[in-house]
């Protein structure tokens, strides 16, 4: 098993004013794409949320640790949600890449993923989340079977998307196989995109070594099993594993935000050729990921 250098996205510089700026542009975006918002539908709520904070700082100290967690999420939503829109008309391509028809899920669900009564909405908005992410790579891909196909190295191949909640590493185990098996059937080999936000409980470190010793520390279990399908299954090439952080910590009695976008990539082979080839492939996704990056994160911190 060989891996791509993680990479991690810090997003505390962002604040809540620009990000609900975004959020409404978000809106825009879909909507010109044929998408209209529903009434009181979760993106909405969110960018409220955002909004009421950015009228009356003061409420983020003193609101309760149940709303503030509610917040958190209001975070996650509206920043997703631009990032799918911003690819859409930023990274446009001769054929779309993402489902439209799927943005209707960040308009569904409940405010925070304990409270969903199924997480369907959340599923197919992190599929969006990792088509985007693909395409801010450079990556060429589809939205066909199993969730999408993705050029590698001059060939489709199938990548199929998993976003799990359990910490348990049979479910982990047992989603991969359900993956290989969507593969199997469609491409005949590929990827799997999984998340793992569950499995990381703590990336508060200040130093990119030190943030990337901890993504690396709580993940063991889930390379694990991953390394277990792979020895088994010649049909997966590899995992892609994203996860995002967040939390509030107190500093002088005010709420500050902590944000990490890690993600990292597994490639699977025996020979020094396989390795060569997911290198030259990921290393150059990484660089074009990163400038992307960077360009969006801009733009967020210039909103009025």
């Amino acid at each position: 098993m060989f891996d791509s250098p993680w990479q991690n996205f810090r997003l505390e510089s962002i604040g809540s004013r620009r990000l609900a700026v975004r959020g409404r542009d978000a809106l825009r975006i879909f909507a010109k794409l044929g998408v209209t918002a529903p009434a009181n539908n979760r993106l909405e709520r969110a960018i409220q949320r955002l909004e009421a904070v950015n009228d009356a700082p003061e409420t983020l100290s003193a609101m309760s640790d149940a709303d503030a967690q509610v917040l958190l999420e209001a975070n996650r939503t509206v920043f997703e949600a631009f990032v799918v829109a911003w690819t859409l008309v930023e990274r446009r391509r001769p054929t779309q890449p993402l489902h439209i028809s799927n943005l209707v899920a960040f308009f569904e669900g409940a405010d925070t993923p304990s409270a969903d009564s199924n997480s369907d909405a959340r599923n197919i908005q992190f599929e969006l989340v990792v088509g985007a992410h693909l395409v801010l790579g450079g990556a060429h891909i589809l939205p066909l079977e199993p969730d999408y196909s993705l050029r590698y190295q001059g060939a489709d191949v199938g990548l199929a998307v998993k976003r799990l909640t359990s910490t348990n590493p049979n479910t982990l185990a047992t989603r991969l196989r359900e993956a290989v098996g969507q593969i199997e059937g469609t491409k005949g080999v590929g990827f799997v995109a999984v998340n793992l936000d569950n499995w990381i409980t703590d990336l508060g470190a200040d130093s990119l070594e030190e943030v990337a010793g901890q993504f690396q520390r709580q993940l063991l279990a889930a390379h694990e099993q991953v390394a277990k399908i792979a020895a088994r299954k010649r049909t997966l090439l590899g995992v892609l594993i994203f996860g995002t952080w967040l939390r509030w910590v107190r500093v002088d009695g005010r709420r500050r935000l902590e944000w990490r976008e890690p993600f990292q990539f597994l490639g699977f082979g025996e020979s020094a050729g396989e390795q060569e080839r997911f290198d030259e492939y990921f290393i150059a996704f990484r660089a074009r990921w990163v400038a992307s990056m960077t360009e969006l994160g801009t733009l967020l911190k210039a909103a009025a």
